[in-house]
C-alpha cells in the first residue's frame, strides 16, 4: 500500500491534482491525498477518479484508523 499526502497552496492545487491523477494510473493501488494549507482543507482522489473535499466528506485513507485530517497539525496561530 502506498500513501501521498501532498502539501499545497491555492496557486498550484491543480497542477498538483493533475500530476496525483498521473500518479494513480501508475500505482492503481496508491491512495492520493492533497493538503491545502491556505485554506486548510484535504482532498482525496477517490477510486472513481473524483476528488473529494474535507469540508464536505471524512476522508479516510486504509492505512489509518482516524480521518486523515486528524494527522495533520495545524497550528492556531499562523
Amino acid at each position: 500500500m502506498v500513501f501521498s499526502l501532498e502539501i499545497t497552496h491555492t496557486h498550484s492545487l491543480s497542477y498538483d491534482r493533475r500530476k496525483c491523477v498521473q500518479l494513480k494510473q501508475r500505482f492503481p493501488n496508491a491512495e492520493f491525498f492533497i493538503f491545502n494549507y491556505e485554506t486548510d482543507t484535504l482532498l482525496a482522489l477517490g477510486e472513481d477518479g473524483n476528488w473529494y473535499n474535507s469540508n464536505e466528506y471524512r476522508l479516510t485513507s486504509r492505512l489509518f484508523s482516524h480521518p486523515v485530517l486528524e494527522y495533520i497539525y495545524i497550528p492556531q496561530d499562523y
